[in-house]
């Protein structure tokens, strides 16, 4: 039932009424790891639901930069972001996401073969908490961009 309501009612009004969705409500509203692939309902609408994000799983064949521009807008404070296996992802989004987020201590883009020199550079430069990248399989991520990224993250690793 609460899944078909807008986010405003749901988030504002049901807890009003409801003991138990007010627990719920208060547990969203702390940080969250969030798995894209286990929720029901749109990636925006989740975001909005759970504005506190720290921690997301969004990795998916179907993932693209439009969903990374959704995660951007919405999870400013994100910490972790798991996009392996998005085959969809290109440098656009990761300068989305580097622009945005910018607390990002953990990065996984492993098997994202779109992703460039330039995504990596962008991530590197903007992203200063990064301890971990991951970029195995990443087949168009020269060493040469490795070796900027590691000289912009020295608190980094980072494989692939």
């Amino acid at each position: 039932m609460v899944a078909r309501l807008d986010c405003k009612t749901a988030t504002e009004t049901v807890p009003l009424v409801c003991r138990r969705w007010a627990r719920v409500q208060k547990a969203m509203c702390g940080d969250v790891d969030l798995d894209m692939r286990r929720i029901g309902c749109s990636i925006e609408n989740a975001l909005q639901r759970f504005k506190s994000v720290k921690g997301l799983i969004a990795r998916h064949r179907s993932t693209t930069d439009a969903v990374l521009s959704s995660i951007a807008r919405n999870c400013k404070s994100l910490t972790k972001l798991d996009l392996s296996d998005c085959h969809q992802v290109t440098d656009t989004g990761d300068i989305t996401i580097a622009e945005n987020c910018k607390s990002l201590t953990q990065l996984d883009l492993s098997d994202c073969e779109p992703v460039t020199d330039a995504g990596v550079i962008a991530i590197a430069e903007n992203c200063k908490s990064l301890t971990h990248l991951i970029l195995d399989m990443c087949y168009e991520v020269t060493d040469a961009c490795i070796t900027i990224a590691g000289e912009h993250l020295p608190n980094c690793e980072i494989t692939g």
